[in-house]
């Protein structure tokens, strides 16, 4: 895996070095400027590509280390907040889903096609209160 980052980070650098736009960022909403994507994103949603297959094969500690290294890589990546929290929701761990909800909802707010997923897992989430603190 390290390896494979490796080689997102140097492919982009030499994009850059080559005068050649890299691959822009698809999050721009109406009146913004398109953002470039920095080899950071790229690795961290690599990482989220990454994590989503292996949630799709039921593989569910491995998909949230991948998921948790994509917003280590990017704070700022909502997709794989939102996938750091489903993965957590299939996990049983409802506290750790409902406090990785909060940064996916508020990353990817300016992104219409998340607002239905985002309210279903809030939905979902709602139905498993916080356990009794205990002391």
């Amino acid at each position: 895996m390290i390896r494979f980052l490796l080689m997102v980070l140097l492919s982009g650098s030499l994009l850059s070095c080559a005068g050649k736009k890299g691959p822009t960022h698809a999050e721009t909403r109406p009146g913004e400027t398109q953002r470039e994507a920095t080899p950071a994103r790229q690795a961290s949603d690599a990482s989220v590509e990454e994590g989503k297959k292996l949630l799709d094969q039921g593989i569910l500690d491995r998909a949230a280390d991948s998921f948790q290294e994509a917003v280590t890589i990017d704070p700022t990546n909502g997709v794989g907040f939102y996938y750091l929290t489903l993965v957590n929701f299939k996990q049983g761990k409802y506290d750790d889903a409902k406090a990785l909800l909060d940064n996916a909802r508020s990353l990817l707010s300016h992104r219409p096609e998340w607002s239905e997923p985002l309210d279903q897992l809030t939905r979902d989430l709602m139905g498993f209160p916080s356990p009794p603190d205990v002391r």
